[in-house]
Order: structure tokens, then sequence, then C-alpha cells
């Protein structure tokens, strides 16, 4: 995660630092920043030299290098210029140093064997019958009567009756994720703690049902418009990329469009369209619709197994943390009010998250077995 700290703070820090003041805190709020910013002037080797001579040498000759490439409207003064790169040598030796020990220790109270989520599953279909996905393969599709997973190998087969005319279900706990696609050819990305309802094979109408999240790849046929519902929203396409988020412990509706373009409504008021285009989303919220500008990358991060913040709330934070996860949040005191931003893997520990998230020194936090508790 890229914590972005105030300009005045860096300044602060780097002060301290050059007259070696630097608290254990700071010094570890420094180094996340220094090895953050985009100057990209050093490549420092996964083994480097254990002579730090040596060491000091190599990474002087790799920061003349780069520096030499910087455009000529950021030209300095000889004096000024010889300054920076000393600074960036030794800023690069002591965040070499530190993040050699950063692991080591974490101010996040209580240790773990909390896992992030996976390809995680379950298929129900119409007769009732519930198949557990296979963690190791992530897809499946539906091809004529059958299910199947992406290398060819049977789910469900030679499927009939009400399995075929009625809808099926496909599952993801807290903690899981999967991916299928459809008898059209759509493909769906479900994320964690979220569920599809969909026929084995369409009619006129391609209609999906969704509670939760998951981004769709749809099939152009502008023969068979793709309607997918929500408890809130109605999205109805002909071919298209987009995001639905819809979770019921949201206080909104999200669809966001990355390509193509879509007509969406309130559930209770399905005449009532509004057409959004790629860039856009189309936000629901105590039974009124609007449309704004959309961060798709922030939007879509989930299906890249990112986990992206901008100006997001700790409540918002947690939720997909808790989602993920597969934890429960508690809040002690009252609720911090800072706003984050940040960008993590999804397949980083929690420990992980939750650290790089208290070097803001904004917010703390304990695990407790399943449970993370919050505070100031």
């Amino acid at each position: 995660m890229e914590i972005q700290p105030d300009k005045y703070r860096i300044e602060e820090l780097a002060q301290k630092w050059l007259d070696q003041e630097l608290s254990t805190r700071e010094a570890k709020e420094f180094e996340l920043w220094f090895s953050q910013i985009d100057l990209n002037p050093v490549e420092v080797p996964r083994t480097p030299s254990t002579d730090e001579a040596q060491f000091e040498k190599d990474l002087f000759r790799k920061i003349k290098r780069k520096a030499a490439i910087y455009p000529k409207s950021k030209i300095l003064w000889p004096s000024v210029a010889a300054a920076s790169i000393v600074l960036l040598l030794g800023l690069a030796i002591f965040a070499f140093y530190q993040y050699r020990d950063l692991h080591k220790s974490s101010y996040v109270q209580g240790h773990s064997t909390i896992q992030p989520g996976r390809n995680r599953a379950m298929m129900k279909l119409a007769s009732g019958q519930q198949i557990e996905l296979d963690a190791n393969r992530g897809w499946v599709s539906v091809q004529g009567n059958n299910i199947k997973y992406a290398d060819g190998s049977i789910v469900a087969s030679q499927l009939a009756g009400s399995d075929m005319n009625s809808n099926s279900l496909l599952i993801t706990p807290r903690g899981g994720q999967y991916q299928m696609v459809l008898s059209d050819g759509t493909k769906v990305w479900l994320n964690a703690g979220s569920s599809l309802k969909f026929p084995i094979k369409f009619g006129k109408q391609r209609v999906v049902e969704l509670q939760g999240e998951a981004y769709f790849q749809v099939f152009r046929d502008k023969n068979h418009p793709f309607v997918v519902k929500t408890s809130t929203q109605e999205i109805q396409v002909l071919g298209t990329h987009f995001n639905i988020c819809s979770y019921a412990d949201e206080k909104k509706a999200v669809t966001t469009l990355e390509s193509g373009s879509v007509q969406v409504s309130l559930s209770e008021k399905p005449d009532e369209k509004i057409r959004i285009k790629p860039g856009e989303q189309a936000i629901s919220a105590r039974g009124s619709l609007e449309v704004k500008t959309a961060n798709t990358q922030l939007a879509v991060a989930w299906k890249d197994n990112k986990f992206i913040f901008d100006h997001t709330s700790i409540e918002e934070i947690m939720k997909r943390v808790a989602r993920w996860y597969d934890v429960d949040v508690v809040y002690q005191g009252p609720v911090p009010t800072e706003l984050f931003g940040g960008t993590v893997s999804r397949f980083d520990s929690i420990e992980k998250v939750l650290s790089i998230l208290e070097l803001t020194g904004k917010v703390h936090f304990k695990i407790e077995r399943r449970q993370i508790i919050v505070s100031q």
C-alpha cells in the first residue's frame, strides 16, 4: 500500500533523519515513503553485497547514472545536484537497512493464522444438488447441458428437467472468489461474499441476478439484451465490460462502466432509465440514481487481485478486508475519520495490510482469533 503523507510531514521526517532523531515508528513511516516515491533512481538487487562499503559504491554509481537522464527542465545547480545525489544515497542506504528489519516487528497486536481469500465457490443447481467447486481451477463454464471446468473436466453433466428450466446459483463465501462463463459466452468474475443466479440456457432475454459484486464481460448479441438485476438496480446491455457492487451491507449500489454502453434503472422504477458512458458510474442510494465520473481502475481492482484505496474511509476499507479475509471487525471507541489512499495485493497477509495502515499513526488494530479490533 502506498500511503500518501503530507509534504510537510515528509520534510519534518527528513530533518529528523538528518539529525538522527527519528523514533522507531517515524523511521518506518519514512522508509515506507522513500520506498514508494516514483523517482526510479536505483535498482537494489535482491541479494546485495554484504559489504556495506561496496554496497554504497554500487548504489552511488547507479544513482549518478539515473540522474543523467532527468529532463533538462529539471537541471539543478551543481552543488544542489550533488547534495541531492548524496541525500538520495543516504536515504537509499537508510531504506535498505531499515527494510531488512521491517518485517520483524509490527504495531498490530496479536498473531493469527488468517489467510487471504482464494478460489472458493459452491454451485447450487435448480434441482437442489450442491457442488463444491475445485479451488485449483477457478473457472467453470456452461456448455450445452453440461457444466465443465476450463480443462474440460466435468462439474455436472446431462442436466435435464428443472436444472435446465430454472435458475442455478454460483455462490462465493467470504474469503472466496470464482469465475464462470455463461452459456452465451459472457464471462463473469464473482467477488467474495457474492452470488449469481443464472439459467443453464438463456431464453429470448439473457437475465441474471446478482447479490454482492461481480465484473461482467458480456458477449455481444443485439437480438438478445443482457440484463443484470440487483436489489436496487437493473442494468441492460448488449455487449460491454462493467462492474457491479451491490452488497447488502453497503449504503449504495454502484455500476461502473469500462467499455461499451449500458442503461441503468432503479429496481422499483424500471421505466426510468439512464445511460452511462465508459468512465462513468451509476450510483443508487436512498431511492435515487445519479451518474458520476468513475475511477475505473479503483472499481475493478479486486478483479486484478488488488486493493486500491483513494480517499477511502476506514469503515469502507475494513468491509473489504472483512469479506476477503473472512474476519469480523469491531470498533473500539470513536471510529477514525481520516481518509486513506494506497495499493496493496489481495494476497498479502492481513498483518501486512493492517501494519501499513497503522504507519499513518491514525488507526490501530488488534487481532483476536478471527476478529479485528479497530481503534484510534
